[in-house]
């Protein structure tokens, strides 16, 4: 990125030699360069909806936010003010709005599918290897001992394959 920005000229006149051209285009990428992070949060944010299963939302969203805002900014904001900067500035303002609602979106899901997992009880007994866990027959979690503090949960399978581990050894 830092490329494109220190080179912008250089780069551009890789393409065309009119001077107009890549003096603009050099005006664009030094105005977008900096707030491009933006969209860098829309693409994680719609990657981790897609992750959750849901494709259409987040493709939806990311296309009329970003694409549908700046249809919408140029045919009415830049029609009243017509310059470059009205036209750049419409870039950040469509990712920020598109980000705003994709995260809204992305807490309200997580919040919901938080809310609905069927976490079993968790019944904690002790064992002499100093781990602790819960019962066996119910698919559950696992908690361990961290600084006296019992912060990690894993499930079952694996505490049973690493307590198999240490102490199954030579069987």
């Amino acid at each position: 990125c830092s490329v494109l920005f220190i080179y912008a000229e250089f780069i551009f006149s890789l393409f065309t030699k009119d001077a107009a051209v890549i003096e603009i285009g050099a005006r664009m990428v030094h105005f977008l360069m900096p707030t491009n992070i933006i969209y860098i949060y829309i693409e994680i944010l719609s990657g981790g909806l897609r992750a959750m299963g849901d494709t259409f939302i987040p493709m939806l969203l990311s296309c009329g936010g970003v694409c549908g805002i700046r249809i919408f900014w140029i045919y009415t904001i830049f029609t009243w003010y017509r310059s470059l900067p009205v036209l750049f500035i419409s870039y950040p303002i469509s990712w920020i709005v598109t980000f705003s609602v994709l995260f809204v979106l992305f807490q309200f899901i997580i919040t919901k599918k938080i809310n609905t997992q069927n976490i079993p009880e968790i019944t904690i007994t002790t064992n002499t290897d100093g781990y602790w866990y819960n019962d066996w027959l119910t698919d559950g979690y696992f908690m361990a001992p961290v600084d006296g503090e019992y912060v990690f949960l894993f499930r079952t399978s694996h505490v049973q394959k690493m307590l198999c581990r240490d102490q199954c050894q030579g069987k």
